[in-house]
């Protein structure tokens, strides 16, 4: 019962989770970081499509590694999606996204995680969007969780609930995109609001 309560300094190093930003932009070859065996490439998109092309973000390969798709929000014109693979090697790699409708833009944030517990993520959480209000996720978490967020939409001024790190923000062809990490997060769940955007979503990973 002890080990719950144990601070993340106190996880062999071999198991100390480590989320890195390696790459965001209007781009498809992307920086991954140092290649590692345990690496687990996450990669947080948003399309701002023409209005009412519906789902437009369904596949993705990382690197060419056909990758899983972990949640995903699908608004009249801006659509979120969240896809993660294991890609042991190499330090960069091409991103191709599958999918219908009309893409105007898309933009992607590129994380880099290691020492994880588990292969996949703990908890996926993605409000429905529409026009630009404030917007919040909430994903289930266990101690030691790190909390990867995403928001976009076509407004600028937005910011993250207190206490939460903005990791980037881009501003370009129409779209506004901005991630956010929380890290050493306990157990017992989240919620992160971002204060104007048409959507947003998260990740709890451990």
């Amino acid at each position: 019962m002890t080990a719950f309560f144990c601070p993340p300094t106190f996880i062999p190093s071999s198991k100390k989770l480590s989320v890195t930003l390696t790459d965001s932009g209007f781009k498809s070859s992307v920086n991954l970081g140092d290649p590692s065996s345990d690496r687990i490439i996450m990669v947080m998109c948003s399309i701002l499509d023409t209005r009412g092309a519906g789902e437009v973000q369904t596949g993705m390969t990382i690197a060419g590694v056909t990758a899983t798709r972990a949640g995903a929000e699908f608004g009249i014109q801006v659509n979120l999606a969240s896809f993660y693979a294991l890609v042991p090697s190499g330090s960069t790699g091409s991103l191709t996204f599958a999918g219908g409708g009309a893409v105007l833009t898309r933009h992607v944030g590129v994380y880099r995680i290691t020492g994880w517990l588990n292969p996949s993520p703990v908890s996926a959480g993605f409000g429905r969007g529409g026009g630009s209000a404030a917007r919040s996720f909430s994903v289930a978490t266990v101690d030691g969780c790190s909390v990867i967020g995403l928001s976009a939409g076509d407004s600028n001024g937005s910011s993250w609930s207190a206490g939460v790190r903005t990791y980037y923000n881009a501003d370009g062809q129409g779209l506004i995109h901005t991630g956010c990490l929380v890290e050493n997060v306990p157990s017992g769940g989240i919620s992160v609001t971002n204060s104007n955007n048409r959507a947003v979503g998260g990740i709890s990973w451990r």
